[in-house]
């Protein structure tokens, strides 16, 4: 998955050491799987990370959290050290970030959503570290879906799902009929506004 070089490894425990506790490092990426993809290393406070969306990487001293959706996009990372004559710098390389993710043509219905949601819908909603689950696509052609993250008691929740979620999808599956949030919102410290 990740590699982290061992001088990575105690340089991220020395910068940990300065930070408040309870700081974990994040990768964050913007727009995977396009030519306009970045990544990016930062502090997060535990209390940013949702364990339903984030995956935690354990290294000696240390833990990284990455959104679940990202991990196709960090395939065989690597996070090194490089020191230049005037500053030591982290350098993170994603080989696959850049990579647009294919999905087979035998794939379900459900499968090519799914993936649409991956690569088109949740890339957006991470900006306000929001994500969104298809639970299921019925029989009428209504897909099921739960919000998470920043996106769980938003109080924008559904002008984002009726005015740009579902247009999006029902333009590129104009034979589905909608898009319905079964989730329970509430406000919380994670809720984006």
């Amino acid at each position: 998955m990740i590699k982290c070089s061992e001088l990575a490894q105690l340089h991220f425990v020395q910068l940990l050491k300065k930070q408040p506790k309870k700081t974990f490092i994040r990768i964050l990426i913007n727009f995977p799987g396009t030519a306009h993809a970045t990544c990016n290393l930062l502090f997060c406070h535990f209390d940013e990370i949702d364990f339903s969306i984030d995956k935690e990487i354990q290294f000696s001293g240390f833990n990284i959290y990455v959104k679940k959706i990202f991990l196709p996009y960090l395939k065989d990372s690597i996070i090194n050290l490089v020191n230049h004559t005037t500053e030591t710098q982290i350098v993170l390389k994603a080989p696959f970030i850049k990579k647009k993710l294919c999905i087979k043509k035998t794939a379900s219905l459900f499968e090519r959503v799914e993936h649409f949601f991956l690569t088109v819908i949740n890339p957006m909603l991470l900006q306000h570290n929001g994500y969104v689950k298809i639970l299921q696509i019925d029989a009428q052609g209504k897909i099921f879906v739960k919000f998470k993250g920043g996106c769980n008691g938003c109080s924008m929740i559904n002008v984002t799902l009726k005015q740009n979620i579902e247009k999006l999808v029902l333009n590129k599956f104009p034979h589905l009929t909608g898009i319905h949030d079964i989730t329970k919102h509430f406000r919380n410290s994670n809720s984006y506004y």
